[in-house]
């Protein structure tokens, strides 16, 4: 474990408002998915979540370097997009790392997560 790593938690959102299922950042380097038994574990399972449909096995990684947290996309058929706290909008899907700070919210596919430390 990195000695400056700050865990972190993706609280899911539907309609707008926080719901109370939410996956603690508890390394520096997680694959957010769908379990598929032919590829074997995922560590931040959306499976059964609404919207799942939409999630590829492999979509987004989260990685923490030098201090900061990062959202990138693994090769997803739905992308990923960053909302950062003081925007009104999503970004474009993302095509690299992208920093993510206390209270940015990110789109998995439709998923709609609250990125805190």
């Amino acid at each position: 474990m990195i000695a400056d790593f700050k865990p972190a938690r993706l609280t899911f959102k539907i309609g707008g408002s926080l719901t109370d299922k939410s996956f603690d950042l508890k390394s520096d380097y997680l694959i957010a998915g769908r379990f598929d038994s032919s590829a074997g574990p995922i560590d931040i399972d959306l499976s059964g979540f609404s919207g799942d449909e939409h999630i590829s096995r492999k979509h987004a990684k989260f990685t923490f370097e030098n201090g900061k947290w990062f959202v990138s996309d693994a090769g997803s058929t739905n992308g990923v997009f960053v909302k950062s706290a003081s925007a009104n909008e999503f970004s474009s899907r993302i095509t690299g790392p992208v920093e993510l700070n206390n209270g940015d919210e990110v789109s998995l596919g439709n998923m709609l997560f609250m990125f805190n430390v």
